[in-house]
């Protein structure tokens, strides 16, 4: 209970106090429970057997005012619980969906969306932690005032459940013999039987089946005892389970009242008020008992839900980018399923330098840009920028140093300006339009009737989509742009065009294209092999 209440501490720092407030309530609320059986002793005793009938209006009175004090408490806590419920789960999505984007790709998407969407921790807080405290101070307020009718009866009472149980104890662990007694007469007589069978010729050639028939009967009757006495134990054990809080334990205690009632030692009303006390110990009892089993039941569904927490790539480190920050990759290797890719590359990618890369399909171009973009970590070597590995910055800090286009490039179902806004919610709108305008996405945007509001739903061309994503690159304003074959899907007039960008809009970044089409003499070319 305290490791849950720890792991939900860290979502709600407040969550303990909301607990004592819940606790406070549930005191309040338990009052009637344990001052009504006092007037109803009170009623019986007073009322019907001295004849005080003066008293009723009293007692009703008292009954009213119990039950609008504890409706009035319900619903306080009922109102509290519904609006931290609300901002606890709020706090807990929100967190579970951040380290849900953050997760490794070990996790399916829908994996990440089952726990997006668990509610396990407020069920856990709601239905077992919050209720189990309700019960034991249902538990413990009820013994106390069972003892303070009469401390000798309370005993009686306490002595009988655990007696009970142990009735129940011996008769299950008999069942436990006889069932396994059982079960081993029943893989004799199988093995038996298919000896038997699979020997028959045998059996008939030596004029053997009367015997064998004898050994048949013999086993049947073992076995036709033994289910019987186990069936016994079980009725016993079901009667006795069913019955012991009815019958077996309630019947003993009002024969002991009744006998203390006659030695003058408690009165009618003080017997009928103890077993109303008694009974809500006996539902307590039953319900801690099936909280244990919720409890253990939840277990699974939790681990599910923190496996985020160990499953979140490491990204923790943060650097301040500022012009002439250069990135370097030193000795670079990386493998796949063993599978060497990348060897021993090297590359040094200082302010203002554009680099193109080159080389054959399948020769690990684009896995390089992913090495670069701090999205793969090397098998060997390092990529650093400052002495930071890329690998382990935060998504913040790296969404200030890169942007990244790929060839093709993801877009949401928002609006063209949304989507062009993505990762920098600062930009304005002037920007925007001047950064589409350079690179022709105005054309095609401004042709639609909802224009920069349109929903991007497959309503674009792959060249007008690889158009957008350049444009989004460039809005984002980092000092690293990487392009993966920015312009497979381009004609050759946007091709120059983005060529043109390079040379103007981009002249003062770091830029790298990944590309085996493109041809530009003043950029440094690497040949991939």
């Amino acid at each position: 209970m305290i490791k849950i209440i720890k792991r939900i501490k860290q979502y709600d720092e407040r969550i303990l106090g909301f607990i004592i407030v819940d606790v406070i309530l549930i005191l309040l609320s338990l009052v009637p429970t344990y001052l009504s059986p006092l007037i109803y002793e009170k009623f019986i005793d007073d009322c019907l057997i001295r004849n005080e009938y003066s008293l009723m209006g009293i007692m009703a009175v008292a009954y009213l005012m119990l039950w609008l004090f504890e409706s009035i408490v319900l619903v306080v806590r009922n109102n509290i619980e519904k609006n931290k419920y609300v901002n606890l789960r709020i706090r807990i999505s929100e967190s579970l969906f951040n380290k849900g984007l953050h997760a490794s790709s070990a996790f399916s998407s829908s994996d990440i969306k089952d726990r997006v969407e668990s509610d396990i921790y407020w069920q856990v807080l709601s239905k077992v932690i919050v209720e189990k405290i309700y019960i034991y101070l249902l538990l413990t307020g009820c013994l106390v005032m069972m003892i303070s009718l009469n401390v000798w009866f309370a005993l009686i009472a306490m002595v009988s459940i655990p007696f009970a149980k142990l009735i129940l104890k011996t008769v299950h662990k008999k069942l436990v013999r006889c069932s396994q007694e059982y079960r081993n007469k029943y893989v004799l007589y199988e093995s038996w039987l298919t000896e038997c069978v699979t020997v028959r010729e045998h059996i008939k050639a030596n004029n053997s089946v009367g015997f064998f028939k004898t050994i048949f009967d013999k086993h049947w009757t073992q076995l036709a005892k033994l289910y019987m006495k186990k069936q016994i134990y079980f009725i016993v054990q079901y009667c006795l389970n069913e019955f012991k809080d009815t019958y077996l334990i309630k019947l003993n205690l009002y024969l002991i009242g009744f006998f203390f009632i006659s030695k003058g030692y408690i009165t009618v009303g003080i017997l009928l008020a103890f077993m109303k006390y008694y009974e809500k110990c006996i539902f307590a009892n039953t319900k801690i008992n099936e909280l244990n089993v919720t409890n253990a039941s939840y277990k699974p569904y939790i681990d599910m839900v923190d496996e985020l927490e160990t499953a979140q790539e490491i990204r923790e480190e943060h650097v301040e980018t500022c012009v002439g920050d250069s990135i370097t990759l030193d000795n670079v290797s990386f493998a796949f399923d063993n599978e060497m890719i990348i060897h021993n590359f090297d590359l040094q990618v200082d302010h203002c330098k554009h680099i193109l890369i080159n080389g054959e399909s399948g020769v690990g171009k684009t896995t390089l840009l992913n090495l670069i973009a701090g999205v793969y970590t090397p098998t060997e070597g390092s990529v650093t920028i400052r002495g930071h590995s890329m690998g382990k910055l935060g998504y913040d800090t790296l969404a200030k140093i890169r942007s990244v286009v790929r060839q093709n490039s993801y877009f949401f179902k928002i609006s063209v300006m949304d989507n062009l806004r993505l990762a920098n919610a600062n930009a304005t709108d002037e920007e925007i339009l001047r950064i589409c305008n350079i690179t022709g996405c105005d054309e095609f945007i401004t042709d639609i009737k909802e224009g920069y509001n349109t929903v991007v739903c497959n309503n674009f061309s792959q060249g007008q989509m690889q158009r957008l994503a350049i444009a989004r690159a460039i809005v984002q304003g980092s000092q690293l742009l990487l392009f993966d074959e920015p312009t497979s899907a381009l004609d050759r007039e946007n091709e120059e065009r983005f060529i043109h960008l390079l040379e103007t809009e981009l002249s003062s970044k770091a830029v790298i294209v990944i590309s085996h089409t493109i041809k530009c003499d003043k950029m440094i070319t690497y040949k991939l092999v």
